[in-house]
């Protein structure tokens, strides 16, 4: 009977804390929308990037080379494997530096400011389109 009792013990434990590792993930997915622009990460709609940092996120994109002052660093990137794909950099100017999410596929490109970013989560990260 004891034993009985320890292993639906067991059970439930384990049940509990898998739905807590299934909400923890649910932060770390990127949803995207090309037709309306919105970007969500978790819970969390994103901001797009002002005209400035759309345009150097757009070169960083294509490979070209930044304007002058500004340097970048890609800290996270992934695809869903059906061609839309994710870029994390922080891009630094002068000015300021700030954390961007760039998000594309073989027609679009967003760019949104990222307010925290966890680089730690990297492998967590994982993207769907709408």
């Amino acid at each position: 009977m004891k034993t009985l009792i320890l292993i639906l013990a067991l059970i439930l434990l384990g049940s509990c804390s898998a739905e807590r590792d299934q909400e923890n993930e649910f932060k770390y997915l990127i949803q995207v929308n090309f037709q309306t622009g919105k970007v969500k990460e978790g819970e969390k709609e994103l901001v797009k990037a002002n005209n400035e940092s759309s345009f150097e996120c757009g070169k960083i994109l294509k490979g070209e080379t930044l304007t002058d002052g500004y340097t970048y660093k890609v800290l996270c990137m992934g695809s869903d494997g059906k061609g839309t794909s994710f870029m994390y950099v922080i891009l630094t100017s002068v000015n300021e530096s700030g954390y961007f999410l760039i998000t594309y596929d073989e027609k679009y490109s967003l760019y949104h400011k990222v307010q925290d970013y966890d680089q730690a989560s990297c492998l967590k990260r994982w993207i769907i389109s709408n």
